[in-house]
């Protein structure tokens, strides 16, 4: 999956943006409009990601796939760091 970052809250640009030439992480197809981008905090540190999907994709999620959605990019953060 594919993610962006932001190194500190204060921050008007990101430190990492993959755009939109990647694949929604839901269905797995190309991003194309319209796109909905997610932040994610996670634990400890000034960092913040987000991730973009489709947003026909993403609306009907309920809130417990949106958090295990969520968890994917948290858990490869803890895992990777900020690798993309």
């Amino acid at each position: 999956m594919r993610y962006g970052f932001f190194t500190s809250p204060h921050d008007n640009a990101p430190a990492y943006d993959p755009g939109i030439d990647v694949s929604c992480p839901i269905c797995e197809g190309m991003l194309s409009p319209p796109i909905k981008t997610i932040s994610v905090m996670a634990v400890g540190g000034d960092k913040s990601y987000f991730y973009r999907c489709h947003k026909w994709c993403y609306e009907p999620l309920s809130d417990a796939e949106k958090s295990a959605l969520d968890g994917k990019i948290i858990d490869h953060v803890q895992t990777l760091g900020s690798v993309n």
